[in-house]
């Protein structure tokens, strides 16, 4: 083989050098959820999309029910009758399945028939948390990508494929971790 010739000794390494810096990379990212003793996620969850303006109904969740909240408008009293919200998303309920990894739209009705925790992480321990931050090179190109869900425990992280628009990606709110 004359390329492995003696004067090509640093165009091999310079070639060499990115497929080098690609493995380790990879390796960076992916060998740390190999090995990891994180469990996947076992808990699905409801959410709901929509803005949240005075007068749409809401939901809670109490003793591990979904309740649906309408707001009511005082005509009479201390506070004047307020003025109806115009017109804008109404709130959208989902099924989040976290072994497929989608999400699925769901009724009122249906999601009532669940039972939730209502609590910031799952009974497995996971919890959801908002965006990334992206420091390509810190000062100049920090930024922060607020659209994106994630799922997370310990080093386990996972992207979740939420049905969210560009919208209605700051108005999605977990309501409960289905138990049933």
């Amino acid at each position: 083989m004359s390329f492995l010739r003696k004067e090509n000794a640093t165009l091999v390494i310079g070639l060499l050098i990115p497929i080098v810096m690609i493995l380790f990379i990879a390796g960076a990212i992916y060998l740390p959820r190999m090995f990891s003793s994180v469990e996947s996620p076992q808990y699905d969850f409801l959410y709901v999309i929509g803005d949240s303006y005075y007068g749409y109904e809401g939901y809670l969740v109490r003793d591990g029910k979904l309740e649906k909240i309408e707001a009511e408008y005082e005509s009479e009293g201390i506070r004047p009758k307020p003025i109806p919200p115009v017109a804008q998303t109404p709130p959208i309920l989902f099924v989040h399945d976290v072994d497929a990894n989608e999400s699925s739209e769901i009724s009122f009705e249906e999601a009532a028939k669940f039972t939730l925790d209502p609590s910031a992480k799952s009974p497995d321990g996971f919890e959801i948390v908002q965006g990334r931050r992206g420091d390509d090179f810190f000062p100049f190109f920090s930024s922060r990508d607020y659209s994106k869900r994630y799922i997370k425990k310990g080093s386990f992280t996972e992207e979740m494929n939420l049905e969210l628009n560009e919208r209605n990606y700051y108005n999605m709110y977990p309501l409960g971790w289905i138990i049933n």
